[in-house]
């Protein structure tokens, strides 16, 4: 059983969910990545195994899916605050008393934003799919991997391709006030607002309990390379999965990673 869910974020902006029951009062609320949207397979794979035993809550931020709003005022300050509603909403209108999260890549950071300003939810069970947590190094291995398209780029080496004139480059695109990208157009404040930030360090200055977390990443991530979360993997559980790429859908992929995570989620 489900139940579509609306509410309005700070903006008063109407943003669209689904609920699915559970049988116990815990829940879990699904966050979706840049560009991307709610109804993931990797999500429903998740809400199919563990079978209406929680309560899964499944939404858009603005601009994204079925969500009004505009994805040109794109930040994570802004849809840290959109997550701080819907959890809001979620446990009040089912009565829910735990909540975990589960989050992909840029959604990831959003979770730790989150976090921050609401640590009464500090202890929660928290579950990241390749998490693009190390915005600083990341935006710069990204504008290096779109400027020398003809080489092989990687984690390992991006680096050696950056001097002072691809970092003039790198200050001036992340300056441009508007450009449009694969679906959406938008401004320059999510990059200023990341281009100094890696969110592990954000997270581990909360002092959370790394027991309640676990990581998955796929060793052929080339878009978050798992190695951009050295500060983390080490101290967090991490399932690497050989063949994993970014999305972390193909269903030979899940199976190496499903029962774990299930697992992870039961016990107390």
């Amino acid at each position: 059983m489900f139940k579509a869910l609306e509410f309005k974020n700070q903006k008063k902006q109407i943003l669209r969910g689904v609920v699915f029951g559970g049988k116990e009062k815990k829940g879990i609320i699904f966050v979706h990545g840049f560009e991307r949207k709610s109804c993931e397979k990797k999500f429903k794979n998740i809400i199919d195994e563990i079978k209406g035993k929680y309560y899964s809550f499944l939404f858009d931020f603005s601009g994204s899916g079925l969500s009004d709003g505009d994805f040109e005022d794109f930040t994570v300050q802004k849809l840290s605050k959109e997550l701080k509603i819907a959890t809001e909403i979620f446990k009040k209108k089912f009565k829910i008393n735990e909540i975990s999260f589960i989050a992909h890549s840029l959604g990831c950071a959003i979770v730790v934003k989150f976090l921050e300003n609401n640590i009464g939810f500090k202890n929660s069970k928290i579950v990241f799919f390749a998490p693009a947590l190390n915005q600083k190094e990341l935006q710069k291995y990204w504008f290096v991997k779109s400027k020398f398209k003809e080489k092989e780029i990687t984690w390992n080496n991006f680096k050696e391709y950056i001097d002072s004139n691809t970092i003039n480059e790198f200050d001036k695109y992340i300056q441009i006030e508007e450009r449009e990208i694969k679906e959406h157009i938008i401004s320059n404040q999510y990059f200023l607002e990341n281009v100094n930030v890696d969110y592990q360090d954000i997270l581990k200055s909360l002092k959370i309990d790394f027991k309640n977390m676990l990581i998955i990443h796929g060793l052929n991530d080339d878009k978050v390379p798992i190695q951009s979360n050295y500060d983390l993997t080490e101290k967090i559980k991490t399932l690497v999965i050989k063949e994993g790429d970014h999305d972390l859908e193909k269903p030979s992929v899940v199976r190496k990673y499903i029962k774990d995570l299930v697992e992870f989620l039961k016990k107390v």
